[in-house]
């Protein structure tokens, strides 16, 4: 593991402890604090370019967001739990649909005559940020399906893996398969409304979003939009692929075999200064219970890439 440190701009005495030592347990809260961000200009509107330049833009992570936004979820959570009162539908960890009795989407609608399945419905502004669709078995002839603002037709829509997984319409690497799953982190903004459906029954699902507050201006994803910025996605990827440390100061690095329940930690210098990067590479990626704890701390989850992954910095 290895940590790119800028501390040159110190500008007053700490005075605190001489050293600062960061965990296993505080590189994961830095890494979920990237996705609390937001580089779009106050009064400008979002847009699939102005989503795709926060994932390069480190800086990002040490400001406010300019936009401000809210962080929800749908997904296949057990609708059993419900409140804590009742505590055996509360811990009940049915997360999934595997049978017509479990009924862990928000409902079914009938268009033109075929059942769709509702994933996701959120009315106003916002703008899905990360997708995760594991299937039992490869999904055919199962459609996935985005209408935006009230429409009655698809903007969007493909396989239920393919489309998601990097080997079809979204590319990789902000999409890639993933155990079984499709992930992605393309962004897809929407002015008014977004409601997801498939065409078959789903297994597991998680939508990720931004909830703009009312009156913010957003681009309605359309495939010419999509189109359009088909050559900047692609830059995104590669720079993505390929993350430079802008600003770099001093280096520090680990290396260590870590047994059950054992931590180790870096020590930060001392003064203003700011995480530029943060990397880390295994000595096997076979063990699943290692890369499943890795995998959050840069965003993968629920898997590791196979190669040195670097996250985004933030202050301290």
């Amino acid at each position: 593991m290895s940590l790119a440190i800028d501390n040159r701009l110190e500008a007053e005495e700490v005075n605190t402890m001489t050293r600062t030592r960061i965990t296993w347990k505080q590189l994961r809260c830095l890494a979920l604090a990237c996705v609390c961000v937001s580089t779009a200009k106050a009064g400008e509107p979002i847009t699939i370019e102005s989503l795709l330049t926060e994932m390069t833009d480190r800086d990002s992570v040490a400001r406010f967001p300019e936009t401000d936004f809210r962080l929800k979820q749908h997904s296949s959570y057990s609708r059993e739990s419900r409140t804590p009162d009742d505590p055996e539908g509360w811990f009940m960890n049915h997360d999934f649909n595997r049978s017509p009795q479990d009924k862990n989407f928000i409902r079914i609608e009938e268009i033109n005559g075929q059942k769709e399945w509702v994933l996701m419905d959120h009315e106003g502004a916002g703008a899905i940020v990360r997708t995760w669709m594991p299937f039992r078995s490869v999904p055919e002839n199962s459609l996935i399906r985005f209408y935006f603002d009230g429409a009655e037709e698809p903007a969007l829509e493909g396989n239920v893996c393919t489309l998601l997984n990097g080997s079809g319409l979204i590319p990789y690497p902000l999409a890639h398969p993933s155990l079984r799953s499709a992930v992605s982190f393309f962004p897809i903004p929407y002015a008014k409304r977004c409601k997801v459906t498939v065409t078959k029954p789903p297994f597991f699902f998680q939508f990720t979003f931004r909830e703009y507050p009312k009156g913010t201006p957003v681009e309605t994803f359309t495939m010419e939009g999509f189109e359009a910025a088909a050559s900047f996605t692609e830059k995104v990827g590669k720079t993505l692929l390929n993350p430079q440390v802008s600003g770099e100061g001093e280096r520090l690095s680990l290396k260590a075999t870590l047994a059950k329940n054992e931590e180790k930690s870096i020590e930060l210098p001392v003064g203003t200064a700011a995480v530029r990067a943060l990397s880390v590479k295994l000595g096997s990626y076979e063990d699943p219970t290692v890369t499943r704890s890795v995998g959050p701390c840069h965003r993968s989850a629920p898997s590791l890439r196979s190669y040195a992954v670097n996250a985004l910095p933030a202050a301290r």
